[in-house]
């Protein structure tokens, strides 16, 4: 019942402006509860058994029979809650209409819908909503890196057919989505949400997005499909907004000290496959050299936007070295820049201050945390 202790079954405050809720205000109701919106006092009359069922606090305190009161309405209990009455409204929405939840996919305003109801849910203990929008939540955003692969492809391949179609409306926010991350523990969905705010500037406003259309960028030898893309920033304090900017910073910082020093470090001590054709010309190494020098000048090329994606370009990285004659080679220096993409997806929430793994630890990028 702590969690109640903001609530009473008590004498109404005799404010004038009190209006029945258009949707849950029942004849068969057996309590009332009274709260406050925006601008009036909201009143809903529902069923206890319904609350009940689903909250083991409001069972608690519907639990024990109360007494006549004068703050009866047509003798059914009034019950004042501090809690919004947008937020009660989508509480018993989620409870007298399960299908509520069923948020449209990939929707860029979800999260902000369903905060208020999680947070009622967690403040009354009703666990089967808490899962829904969890899990709702969790399916908009890849929770592994080959999903997030999967997301960037299906991205460009709409840029592709549709230059100027603005994906804001049809793809998830990252602001919102790592709000709500913050504010309920969604850590599942921060490496996602973090990666694409890393890709938007602090000045693209979700507010002021109208008009925004979206273009290439020249990559050197590649043309990225680039979405201008927005984000609510004004959820954020300033404190936030700074520890994103130094995020966004040691996520650059680690892939570039990846590929000019992590990089040499395999060029020089690796030992030469087997089946590399070359691997006894002068100098030694030759494919090797050749691979490093083709992969660096390719990240320099690939990195020269405003707000580039590392994991973009190494995937590309990839893609280029699988091409090289010399498959053994390629295929040490493939290996290379995929385990480098998977610590760098792994490591976001650490770049962004969010201690997920408490034991969290990346070698050559503790330092950068």
């Amino acid at each position: 019942m702590d969690s109640s202790s903001d609530n009473a079954l008590r004498p109404s405050q005799g404010l004038v402006d009190v209006l029945p809720h258009p949707k849950f205000y029942f004849p068969s109701g057996d309590i009332i509860i009274s709260c406050l919106s925006s601008v009036q006092t909201v009143q809903f009359k529902v069923d206890k058994v319904i609350l009940s069922r689903h909250s083991p606090i409001f069972r608690d305190m519907f639990a024990i029979p109360l007494p006549p009161s004068p703050d009866m309405i047509d003798g059914v209990h009034v019950l004042h809650l501090s809690d919004s009455a947008e937020d009660v409204a989508g509480l018993l929405d989620a409870l007298y209409n399960p299908l509520a939840l069923a948020f449209p996919r990939r929707h860029p305003d979800t999260p902000v819908k369903a905060s208020g109801i999680l947070r009622m849910a967690k403040k009354y203990e009703i666990e089967p909503v808490q899962k829904v929008i969890i899990n709702h939540i969790e399916n908009d955003w890849p929770r592994s890196l080959s999903d997030w692969d999967i997301l960037q492809a299906e991205i460009t391949n709409t840029r592709i057919c549709d230059e100027r179609r603005d994906l804001n409306d049809s793809l998830p926010e990252p602001g919102a989505a790592l709000r709500f991350a913050i504010d309920f523990n969604c850590h599942s969905i921060v490496s996602a949400a973090a990666c694409t705010l890393s890709q938007i500037s602090f000045s693209s406003d979700w507010r002021t997005r109208d008009g925004a259309v979206a273009g290439f960028v020249d990559y050197g030898d590649a043309d990225y499909p680039h979405t201008l893309r927005s984000a609510r920033w004004n959820l954020f304090s300033a404190e936030e907004i700074l520890r994103f900017g130094r995020g966004r910073e040691r996520f650059l910082r680690c892939s570039q000290r990846a590929i000019h020093e992590d990089l040499h470090d395999v060029v020089t001590h690796q030992v030469v496959p087997v089946t590399c054709a070359r691997r006894n010309e002068l100098p030694h190494r030759v494919c090797f050299i050749e691979l490093q020098r083709m992969i660096v000048n390719g990240f320099a090329n690939r990195m020269q936007a405003d707000f580039p994606d590392p994991l973009r370009v190494l995937k590309d990285l990839e893609e280029l070295c699988e091409a090289h004659s010399c498959l053994g080679c390629s295929t040490v220096i493939t290996g290379f820049l995929t385990d480098t993409r998977h610590g760098l997806w792994d490591a976001l929430p650490e770049f962004y201050g969010f201690r997920v793994c408490p034991n969290f630890k990346v070698k050559q990028w503790n330092h950068f945390l």
